[in-house]
């Protein structure tokens, strides 16, 4: 189980309504579903995120810069 506080007010089939600083313990999904889907709430303990959140943080940190291959051939690239 996963436990995440909630950051507004939510309204889910599964448990209710819930309020600003609530916590909610629940399976990975549910709460990766909140935190990065929704953004109504947030991990309580960053180390105990499911590896699908770091992951896809990973992910997104090591994506390589891609805006230089599209210059035209002979000109410089604009510095950024």
């Amino acid at each position: 189980m996963i436990e995440v506080e909630i950051l507004g007010i939510v309204v889910t089939h599964q448990y209710g309504t819930m309020n600003t600083g609530d916590v909610l313990r629940t399976d990975p999904d549910f709460a990766r579903h909140l935190v990065e889907d929704c953004g109504a709430a947030k991990y309580r303990n960053q180390p105990d995120a499911p590896p699908a959140a770091d992951a896809a943080a990973a992910t997104t940190e090591a994506a390589p810069d891609v805006s230089l291959s599209l210059a035209k051939p002979g000109r410089k690239p604009k510095a950024q």
